[in-house]
């Protein structure tokens, strides 16, 4: 689904966010202090974070949003991640979020260890990495 998003796509997503997000998240994306956080913006997660990903939060949202009835369809949760990722968000600046005591080199290798991957995050989300690509093996 990824591969073929289109502007449809985006534009059906805002449809989603309106019905089923903007509640406790907001029409401008800012959230409630303190309650629910913000999904764009500059108090928002960074663009290094995982559900920057759009692949990512899709898998995420359809497993807990909304929060305490999670019912978006797979397409939903996909139209969803794609407008929530057209607006704008922190950049992710890797020596400011660094343990003291470790270097990039060493913060990539631990990275490049972690056993988790796009097909095991999406299974453990109930989502099928395939029908969300489009991929046919």
């Amino acid at each position: 689904m990824l591969k073929t998003a289109t502007h449809a796509d985006v534009v059906a997503g805002e449809a989603v966010y309106k019905a089923n997000c903007a509640a406790c998240h907001g029409a401008n994306g800012a959230g409630m202090p303190g309650m629910f956080p913000p999904v764009w913006g500059d108090k928002s997660y960074n663009a290094g974070a995982g559900l920057a990903n759009p692949v990512k939060l899709a898998t995420w949202v359809k497993g807990n949003m909304p929060l305490g009835n999670p019912h978006l369809t797979e397409r939903e949760a996909f139209q969803v991640a794609m407008y929530i990722d057209t607006h704008p968000r922190p950049d992710f600046v890797l020596s400011k979020h660094l343990p003291a005591n470790m270097t990039p080199d060493e913060y990539n290798a631990k990275v490049r260890a972690e056993t988790d991957s796009v097909a095991s995050n999406f299974q453990k989300a109930g989502l099928s990495l395939q029908s969300l690509t489009g991929a046919t093996n």
